[in-house]
This record gives C-alpha cells, sequence and structure tokens, in this order.
C-alpha cells in the first residue's frame, strides 16, 4: 500500500489472485445500489478528477485462491474476473455505465466476480490435493504445508473417487521419512497396486509398471529393514 502511494497515476487499480492475497488492504468506491444511472454517472466523474487507489484480493488473509473455473488456464477468480469484463464490454452487467466507450463502475464488476465464486462448486479435494503436490514439488523445502494440505485434503476425501490419490498423498508423505516409514510405503503401494488391478485410474503422474516396480523395490528394502510386519497391516 505504501509503494502504490508512490505512484504517479490518478488512478490505480491493484488486483491480487492469490493465497492470503486479503493480507492486502481493500477499499469500496462508494457507490450505491439504489443510485440512478444519471447519479451514478456523476459520482463517476467527481471521483475521476480525485486520485484513487482500489485494491481487490481473491482470498482472505487466511485463506487459500482456488483453481479452476470458467476460462481454461486461470484461476477461479481471474477466470471469471475475465468472464465478467467480456460480459460488461456487452453490456452484460447490471448498471454498467457506458461500456461502449469503455467506462466500467469497479463495484458492478467485482459484485459479479464475487456471487460467481461464491456460487462455483469447489472441489475441496481437487484444491488441496493439488496444494498438497505444489508444495512437494517446490525448490524449497515446504513439507510442513505440503502436510497441512495433506491432511485437508484426507478430510475432504471421498473414498469412491479419490482414494487412489489420497493413498498417494500417503505414499509421498512416507518418502519424506525415508526408511523411517517403510512400512507406511509399502502399504501406500499396495493399496495404489489394487487400484491399477482393478482398473480405477492413477494419479497423472503414475502408471501401474511404475508403482509395480516401486513397490518391488520398497518390500525388498523393507524384509532387510524387517518392518515387513508392519506394512502388512
Amino acid at each position: 500500500m505504501e509503494a502504490l502511494s508512490y505512484l504517479r497515476a490518478r488512478h490505480v487499480l491493484l488486483i491480487l489472485d492469490s493465497c492470503q492475497s486479503g493480507l492486502a488492504l481493500t477499499a469500496g468506491d462508494g457507490l450505491k445500489d439504489d443510485a440512478s444511472l444519471n447519479e451514478m454517472s456523476q459520482l463517476v466523474e467527481d471521483m475521476a478528477r480525485n486520485p484513487s487507489r482500489l485494491v481487490v484480493t481473491s482470498a482472505q488473509s487466511d485463506q487459500s485462491a482456488y483453481d479452476g473455473g470458467p476460462v481454461e488456464g486461470h484461476s477461479l477468480f481471474t477466470g471469471y474476473l475475465v468472464e465478467g469484463l467480456r460480459r460488461a464490454s456487452e453490456g452484460g452487467i447490471r448498471d454498467t455505465l457506458n461500456t461502449e466507450r469503455g467506462g466500467l463502475v469497479t463495484s458492478e464488476l467485482f459484485d459479479y466476480v464475487q456471487q460467481r465464486v461464491l456460487a462455483f462448486d469447489v472441489d475441496e479435494f481437487d484444491d488441496a490435493y493439488a496444494e498438497a503436490v505444489s508444495f512437494l514439488n517446490a525448490d524449497t523445502d515446504q513439507t510442513r504445508e505440503f502436510r497441512e494440505a495433506m491432511e485437508r485434503a484426507l478430510a475432504a476425501e471421498d473414498e469412491a473417487e479419490d482414494a487412489p490419490r489420497a493413498w498417494y498423498l500417503r505414499f509421498l508423505e512416507a518418502t519424506i521419512e525415508g526408511d523411517e516409514d517403510l512400512a507406511e510405503e509399502v502399504t501406500a503401494l499396495r493399496r495404489l497396486q489394487e487400484f491399477a488391478e482393478g482398473n480405477v485410474p492413477l494419479p497423472d503422474d503414475l502408471a501401474a509398471p511404475l508403482v509395480a516396480r516401486m513397490l518391488r523395490s520398497a518390500e525388498k528394502l523393507c524384509a532387510r529393514e524387517a518392518c515387513a510386519a508392519g506394512a502388512g497391516q
């Protein structure tokens, strides 16, 4: 916010689409829902003469931002933002001002985005699973964040649909501890092999032959480390 105050531009709109983006401060434009079109137009003209800073965030300060949405390749928030801008350019948002001349009331746009985001049916398991894998693949050690995301995924798991990925997360967690969690690693791989043999789809970065090879390797190592009994439980 301090950096924004130094910008020479008269009007600045900052959009933050990231986890915990709500740490930034937000401000409204003060427009009233029941104002007439002429009154709102006059308010916009009055505001245009004064400097303004508006910050919009896609998540609260302690909240994750969701992936997926109406526009492929974009997050949930950005997807609806793009959709809203397109609709606004066609005059499709309620009370949008002068869209044919490039004018747009930000309160109407972000009210549209907010309502669509809140109404979107987010798959909590999918989101937590993707987040956990990203933490494990990060350049820095984010083991704690991985485990937190994994626990959220397991809490939201639908055993009929999400079980293969849930067991893959358990396998990944076991590999973090190395030899200490060999028994858990073998157990997870055996479950993944059962899914593969039953023609249940595995996570994208796994294949049945790979699971079989990893299981054989883990079982041999587990036998040498005398952990096979624990793996069979």
